[in-house]
């Protein structure tokens, strides 16, 4: 099932290969989903490991992207 998840961010990876600022903006956009898909489980009372894990993994992803975008238009 998590594969299944993780599938949407596999069709940004061609231009994250090639280090594409835009690329990495709309994974930030993308991700945001992600995080909100992880809160909401992670207050559910089902599956709280596996809600704040993917809230964990996506701040992460969504963090560096942010931090790639700021340090690729600066040089």
């Amino acid at each position: 099932m998590l594969a299944i998840k993780l599938i949407p961010l596999l069709m940004f990876m061609p231009g994250l290969i090639q280090g594409s600022g835009r690329t990495h903006a709309w994974l930030c956009f993308v991700v945001l989903v992600y995080f909100t898909l992880g809160i909401l489980e992670l207050f559910s009372l089902t599956s709280k490991l596996e809600g704040a894990l993917i809230t964990l993994f996506s701040t992460i992803l969504f963090i560096s992207s942010t931090l790639y975008i700021r340090w690729h238009k600066s040089t």
